[in-house]
Parts: structure tokens; C-alpha cells; sequence
């Protein structure tokens, strides 16, 4: 049995969660309360079409669509606010937040299901 493709997940898994904490530790305190509580309502899928990156796909409360993308430490988000004023969006810390906190944290509990949503 070949461990590479273990020890990729694991590093993979490893530079995702750096990055997600990264974030968390940057929110003020007045985000980080209302983006917990409004956790519940995103729907997040995980993929790893990449060895390089983890790419979720979330379904926003409000309808919308996004895809957050972790690569090489950076965190990443298709939407206007993230794209044009270069800053953590809300959608940034839902991902950054489910992945260390207990709320439906798909890491600590569930490890990374690809192509499911969580």
C-alpha cells in the first residue's frame, strides 16, 4: 500500500485547518458572534479536485452559490467582495469557522467527505 496519497490528505488537511484558524484569529469579536450563529444555515460541499487545494461549494442563506477555495495558506472566495476588495468575506469565515469550531465542524468529527454536502 502506497502512504503517499495519506500523507497528501493529511497535509492537505493540516494546511486547510492553518489557514481557517488564520482566519478566525483575524475576525473582530463582533463577526466571529454573528457568524457563529448563523452557521446553521449554510451548506457547505468539500472537493479535492486539486492535490494543492481544498475547494468547497457554498449555498448561502440567501440563495447564492460561492466557491471558497484553500491553497498554499491563502483563502479565497468567488464573490464581489471578496474578488474586488480583496478582504475576508463572510463566506471566507463560515468555512474558517465550521472547520474549528463544534458547530457542524466537518474536520474534527466527520473528516472531509469529498462530494458531500455538510
Amino acid at each position: 500500500m502506497n502512504p503517499a496519497p495519506a500523507l497528501l490528505e493529511e497535509a492537505m488537511e493540516a494546511m486547510f485547518r492553518q489557514t481557517a484558524e488564520r482566519v478566525v484569529r483575524g475576525l473582530d469579536s463582533a463577526t466571529r458572534t454573528r457568524m457563529m450563529r448563523d452557521l446553521g444555515q449554510y451548506r457547505l460541499k468539500f472537493t479535492h479536485n486539486d492535490p494543492e487545494q481544498v475547494r468547497v461549494e457554498l449555498e448561502s442563506p440567501t440563495g447564492h452559490d460561492y466557491v471558497v477555495r484553500f491553497k498554499g495558506g491563502q483563502a479565497t472566495c468567488g464573490c464581489p467582495h471578496n474578488i474586488f476588495r480583496k478582504t475576508i468575506c463572510k463566506h471566507i469565515a463560515a468555512v474558517s469557522l465550521m472547520v474549528v469550531s463544534d458547530v457542524g465542524d466537518p474536520v474534527r468529527h466527520r473528516r472531509l467527505r469529498v462530494g458531500q454536502l455538510q
